[in-house]
């Protein structure tokens, strides 16, 4: 709608972004849809020049196109769900949530979720809690919507880049009494050092291709990194390459005495 469409453009505009609209990134979608005719002329037997006019026969071909057009509309509606939330929490940085919510409620939700909608694609998800005490809730102050968002953009990836059938584990420990760490690991190709302090950045990517063929946006570790720092945490990323990736994060604990 009007409303949704003026804000996206004011957020592009915003983030001296507005290049966007016409890069490669965000026509890529368009294009796709645009071009596929001209690539099966002779199959749709269209115009040679417009490709119109004539009716579409091949129906192997016809939905071959429509099915592009699906996935093409639907990968550009996540961008703009993305570019939403990422302008979204960025705008709300600085304001610190003031409800105690349990850490390992969305943890253990958001794994049950991937589990029950099939998305694991055959890996093995598993929580590992290595706490003395792993009955403690591990209360943090939070937004438990941030926080799920924050696990299941992490996991998405951590299944989407990991090896078929591999185990993808979170991992949480507690060293000090105030803050625990939670950690994401798969097993991958893993990620080049000289990639790492980028990894958060809007739109980058290592493989574009790869990644927008996954359904990626670009977006996900950067609405991850302004959630976590709004809610005063730490992210630290370690990979070695063909074996594994970590993201590791570093919440400080509610005082609850």
């Amino acid at each position: 709608d009007i409303e949704r469409r003026n804000t996206i453009a004011q957020l592009l505009s915003d983030w001296g972004l507005v290049e966007l609209v016409s890069s490669v990134e965000n026509k890529a979608p368009l294009s796709q849809i645009k071009v596929l005719p001209f690539k099966e002329k002779k199959e749709w037997n269209l115009s040679a020049k417009y490709n119109i006019g004539k009716k579409v026969e091949d129906e192997g071909t016809k939905r071959k196109f429509l099915n592009i057009m699906d996935e093409e509309a639907k990968r550009m509606n996540r961008l703009i769900d993305d570019i939403l939330s990422l302008s979204k929490v960025e705008t709300e940085e600085h304001i610190t949530p003031n409800t105690n919510i349990s850490l390992i409620n969305p943890i253990q939700y958001v794994i049950s979720s991937i589990k029950e909608r099939g998305l694991s694609k055959n890996n093995n998800l598993t929580l590992e809690d290595l706490r003395q005490n792993t009955n403690d809730p591990c209360f943090i102050i939070g937004n438990i919507d941030e926080i799920n968002q924050v696990f299941v953009n992490l996991l998405e990836n951590a299944i989407k880049y990991g090896y078929e059938k591999s185990d993808i584990l979170v991992r949480i420990e507690q060293f000090r009494k105030d803050e625990v760490i939670v950690s994401v690991i798969n097993q991958g190709d893993g990620i080049p050092e000289k990639y790492l302090d980028r990894l958060t950045e809007r739109f980058f990517r290592i493989d574009k291709a790869r990644s927008r063929e996954l359904g990626g946006t670009g977006l996900g570790l950067a609405i991850v990194k302004h959630i976590l720092i709004k809610h005063r945490a730490t992210l630290e990323i370690k990979s070695t390459p063909k074996e594994s990736t970590h993201f590791a994060m570093t919440f400080p604990l509610a005082n609850t005495d």
